[in-house]
């Protein structure tokens, strides 16, 4: 079964214009390919309003009074656009509240379905507008307070009772038995009316007898009896004076206000409504309720063993104090998990999994194309392909055998260790207190690895393309083993030792209080506020420092360099240039000054006073 309704935080759509119809346009609340709207529309004067909905495009002109102070509900179509139109008087209020999808159909024009007699329960055969439905959609018009019912056919289920004006219950859903017929009462058919405005094929579920899920006690927000798991939205009838509401479990919507005779169609969170009365003898009955996809498990308080051997296409799992252990064997394309203890292994190809919480172990052995998880304290291991990686306080491992081409990290108190390829890839590390080390190849694209607070040790063995590194706090280590073309660093109290290849790129370090060795070559560096020692041993093309309180030892080729505000010593061991002298000589202005024991200054240079 397909999930063809879908709710909405509810939302004001009424329309400016009043006492005329109007095109209301919610395309930025319904998707394309949706099929109609769930209204629950208010009158919150003390008088009546017209009101009146119709598909976009229907010539319909059916708009008569709501009743003041009252509620409903309503179903209606829309088109292509997902426009479809309103006539509402003064202080009528149209919120949205979901909308349906392929799975339930909407005419542009309604279908007269009044029954054949009055005063008795009447067969309503719908098969011809509504082929294979499960579900029928009126709009309901009864004036003078004259009674009327609806029921599945077959259903011993007798509620007859009125309202006090026109439209005061817009939307009857209502199930049909297999050859499309429902049953209808009227008290009279001069004054009533059933228009087929839609049906259902999938994604709800209808009661023969309607379930009595009636409320005990007044004037507060109370749980109405659990709809099943798969809900997503219950279908219940509505009797009684006085004023009530129905919301979702949660929700901080409070409409409060009355309605004799009404059906509400309600979102659902974790298969419950809340209800509210103002009268104790108000009943509410359970029609039907609309479901999420076949396939989705929404499993709570789950302390045995829960296993998908088959292919799960889409899969929403929330589980609580989980004791035992969920095994997918099979494809899963959505998994969504919170507060699982114990163990999650899916064998096979995951596309796309959320983890809140999780104590114990997640072992795909197959791939995983995205994957998010919070305050993670087991172990994570996978060893498949791993296309994308969201992960948020850490406290265990994460081991990765295979491939990562995305992986984002915050908060890791353990390790991260991908001995596979890392490709096209983007690593965020922040708070790593354990290690993280790629014994693989960082190949091509941008790699780009933001690290902050790191306690442990940054290794690469292998080769990185580009590395952009913000690191706070390297009580350990940071050491490059392979090729570095580009890295950027900040504030780092530990060390730095890349004894690769430092080509084509930029070398940025900001308050290094520690040491950084550079065994290779450098192009160009750039550093700021260096407070330890800074020793190049190959050749350098470009450099740039300022502040530095330590020492710089060039043993190389230094082709161009900049200094300013230089504290410590400078010793050339290589040649200087012409160029690169005069720059790395003058520190802020002319004459030049003798940086180690700041005397007066002086011109005798030996290289300058051979030029000049």
């Amino acid at each position: 079964m397909a999930q063809t309704f879908y709710t909405v935080t509810p939302v004001d759509v009424t329309p400016g214009v009043k006492d005329s119809w109007t095109d209301v346009n919610v395309d930025a609340y319904a998707p394309s390919g949706a099929t109609g709207v769930i209204l629950h529309i208010t009158n919150t004067g003390y008088t009546s309003y017209a009101l009146g909905l119709r598909k976009n495009g229907s010539t319909d002109n059916r708009k008569h009074p709501m009743s003041d102070t009252t509620h409903c509900w309503a179903m209606m179509g829309i088109d292509a656009n997902r426009i479809f139109e309103a006539y509402v008087g003064t202080s009528i209020t149209l919120y949205l509240v979901g909308y349906t999808t392929a799975g339930v159909t909407f005419f542009t024009n309604a279908y007269n379905k009044n029954p054949a007699s009055a005063g008795s329960w009447q067969d309503v055969n719908c098969s011809a507008q509504c082929p294979n439905a499960v579900g029928l959609i009126f709009e309901v018009v009864s004036l003078y307070q004259y009674q009327f019912g609806f029921r599945k056919n077959g259903s011993t289920d007798d509620r007859k009772v009125q309202v006090y004006s026109g439209h005061d219950c817009f939307t009857v859903v209502i199930g049909c038995d297999a050859s499309q017929i429902c049953e209808i009462y009227f008290q009279s058919l001069n004054y009533q009316g059933a228009r087929l405005v839609g049906y259902i094929t999938d994604g709800a579920e209808f009661h023969t007898n309607a379930v009595d899920v009636s409320l005990g006690a007044t004037g507060s927000w109370i749980d109405l009896a659990s709809l099943p798991e798969s809900s997503v939205m219950g279908i219940y009838e509505n009797i009684g004076a006085n004023y009530f509401g129905l919301r979702e479990n949660g929700s901080s919507e409070n409409i409060f206000v009355e309605g004799v005779h009404t059906w509400g169609i309600v979102a659902c969170a974790d298969g419950i409504v809340e209800g509210k009365i103002g009268d104790i003898n108000r009943t509410t009955f359970e029609i039907g309720y609309a479901t999420i996809e076949a396939g989705e498990a929404i499993p709570q308080a789950v302390n045995g063993t829960l296993t998908f051997a088959g292919s799960l296409s889409t899969a929403r799992i929330r589980i609580v104090s989980q004791g035992g252990a969920i095994t997918p064997a099979g494809a899963l394309s959505r998994s969504m998990s919170k507060n699982v203890a114990g163990l999650i292994m899916p064998v096979g190809i995951t596309k796309r999994q959320t983890f809140k919480s999780l104590a114990g172990e997640m072992t795909p052995a197959g791939s995983l194309t995205k994957m998010t998880r919070k305050i993670v304290s087991g172990v994570l291991t996978l060893s498949g392909t791993l296309t994308k990686l969201t992960g948020k306080v850490l406290d265990g491992a994460l081991d990765l055998a295979g491939n990562v081409l995305k992986s984002t990290s915050k908060a890791l108190g353990g390790a991260l260790s991908p001995s596979g390829g890392l490709t096209p890839s983007k690593i965020f590390i922040q708070a790593v207190g354990g290690g993280l080390t790629f014994a693989g190849a960082v190949a091509t694209s941008i790699v780009s690895i933001t690290a902050q607070a790191v306690g442990g040790a940054l290794t690469f063995a292998g080769s990185v393309s580009t590395v952009i590194i913000h690191v706070v706090d390297i009580s350990a280590g940071l050491s490059f083993v392979g090729d570095l073309v580009k890295q950027t660093s900040k504030n780092l109290i530990g060390s730095i030792t890349p004894s690769g290849v430092l080509t084509a790129g930029s070398t940025v370090y900001l308050a290094i209080g520690g040491t950084l060795t550079l065994a290779g070559a450098v192009l160009k560096s750039t550093t700021r506020t260096l407070g330890g020692l800074i020793k190049p041993v190959g050749m350098v093309s470009k450099y740039t420092r300022k502040l530095i309180g330590g020492t710089l030892t060039l043993s190389g080729v230094l082709k161009k360099t900049v200094s300013k505000i230089l504290s410590g010593i400078l010793s050339l061991a290589g040649n200087l240039p012409s160029s690169g002298r005069d720059l790395t000589m003058r520190l802020f202005t002319r004459p030049y000054r003798n940086v180690s024991t700041k005397s007066k200054p002086y011109r005798d240079m030996t290289s300058e006073a051979k030029e000049d």
